[in-house]
């Protein structure tokens, strides 16, 4: 890329960020921004005590209105606490997660002086009565109320569909708070805090070192073979379009959790999805060549261990393959008719200047611009973000792939060119401005929740 147009795509950038940043508020549903709360003058840090070492947001928070400690399992509470987190808020790590608590936490709770937290900011799960109940009963045995328990949740319908739940089910007014917040994506831009700017310009330089003529049409990332992304992958290969693309590709059955299922298993998954009956007969003979093909992964040897490669393809790292390639597909790990969530994944290339598409829940674009960025409408028809049904969303995801994939190398050059400006603002944005910004306005409202929640409890 010429040094001159290179220079003026980084000045655009810097202004557009600028003028961002002056109006970014934190929607976590890419609907109405949350209000910031007013700081209490003098008021004292809240304590807060984690159960265990287990990741979880409150490791990455920097705001001087709480104290974080972790609770060593078998020690005694060395400090009085304002809020306890129950980490892997789901039914199997719950209590080994507050077994590790001293008893003594929860005759504070019962004086009125402790809430509790639980974090399943980790987690993809949508609401839960089953959840729901076990999280009210965990807190009856303890002698607390539900008003005295929060749960932070990726699911942008949780706080609705509990509500419902309560309201069916005669719990009154003294309910949990739920608030959203994601901790993958919370450690993404944690991990460039301090070396945001110098990373954009080593992948400014990469970027702009890409030819006009490229391998591949697309990359696409497949660690977690789900039934939604294996029924797209399908498509691929049945289209003649894998030798397009980059894959990354897991163990087919594998489908989370280390939990291997048998091809007949993995099938019914596939059969369940409901609206592809239709395919299901033409992509079934195509399931022992995409099995075959794994596991593929890109950037990394095949002998390492696979907890290492889960930990590896959390972070956005700069393949060789985007610049190989002319724009990624992103499967991502829920594709629901709902505004459930997203995951780091999409961050994966707008953090390596790479245009995309992504196959996940209805309005995941919308929760991308919620977090400050630009999306692609200039390459692609992004109308199946707001398509409904998932079959429908599904075919236009698959039709702008092969469509994108057919054309010839100087009409994708021309595309690309189109798009310089998003992709330099949105590498801008992630690396040097959003870091920041993270802190001072997405999880500074969870603080600001937080601190509403326990404006109540006794001084101490």
């Amino acid at each position: 890329m010429d040094p001159g147009r290179l220079d003026h795509l980084v000045r655009a950038a810097r202004e557009r960020a600028a003028d961002r940043r002056r109006s970014f508020a934190w929607a976590p549903d890419g609907g109405q921004p949350l209000v910031a709360m007013e700081s209490q003058p003098g008021a004292r840090p809240l304590r807060i005590l984690l159960c265990n070492r287990e990741r979880t947001l409150f490791n990455y928070l920097a705001d001087d209105r709480v104290i974080v400690s972790i609770q060593e399992p078998g020690a005694a509470l060395q400090a009085p606490c304002d809020v306890v987190v129950i980490t892997r808020a789901d039914r199997m790590g719950l209590e080994a997660s507050a077994a590790t608590l001293p008893p003594e936490i929860w005759t504070l709770g019962q004086e009125g002086g402790v809430r509790v937290v639980f974090d399943a900011s980790g987690e993809g799960v949508g609401f839960s009565e089953g959840e729901a109940e076990q999280l009210h009963g965990f807190l009856r045995a303890r002698g607390l109320t539900p008003g005295m328990g929060a749960v932070v949740t990726q699911d942008r319908q949780h706080e609705r569909n509990y509500d419902a739940w309560c309201d069916r089910t005669g719990v009154g007014a003294d309910r949990m708070r739920v608030w959203v917040h994601d901790l993958y994506i919370q450690r993404t831009f944690a991990g460039l805090g301090t070396h945001g700017e110098r990373t954009f310009h080593d992948r400014l330089g990469a970027y702009a070192q890409r030819g006009r003529a490229r391998r591949m049409q697309f990359t696409s990332l497949n660690r977690t073979i789900r039934p939604v992304k294996a029924l797209f992958l399908l498509r691929l290969l049945e289209a003649g379009l894998w030798e397009r693309g980059y894959f990354s590709l897991g163990n087919l059955g594998e489908v989370g959790g280390g939990v291997r299922l048998s091809r007949a298993e993995f099938l019914a998954l596939l059969r369940a999805e409901r609206g592809f009956d239709d395919l299901l007969p033409r992509l079934e003979p195509h399931l022992e060549a995409l099995e075959a093909k794994g596991p593929i992964r890109l950037g990394m040897r095949e002998d390492v261990s696979e907890r290492k490669a889960a930990r590896w393809t959390l972070e956005p790292m700069a393949l060789e393959h985007y610049a190989r390639s002319w724009f990624s597909v992103i499967t991502e790990s829920h594709a629901s008719d709902w505004l459930h969530r997203i995951t780091e994944k999409p961050f994966k290339p707008l953090l390596n200047f790479h245009p995309f598409m992504v196959l996940g829940c209805l309005g995941a674009l919308r929760l991308v611009r919620a977090y400050g960025f630009d999306t692609y409408p200039q390459m692609f028809d992004e109308s199946y973000d707001e398509t409904t049904p998932l079959r429908a969303r599904h075919d236009k995801v698959f039709e702008e792939t092969r469509r994108l994939s057919r054309l010839d190398q100087a009409v994708l050059s021309r595309l690309d060119e189109a798009a310089a400006e998003t992709v330099v603002f949105n590498a801008w944005w992630g690396m040097v401005e959003l870091p920041s910004l993270f802190h001072s306005h997405i999880d500074a409202r969870l603080i600001d929740r937080l601190v509403a929640f326990c404006a109540e409890l006794p001084e101490g």
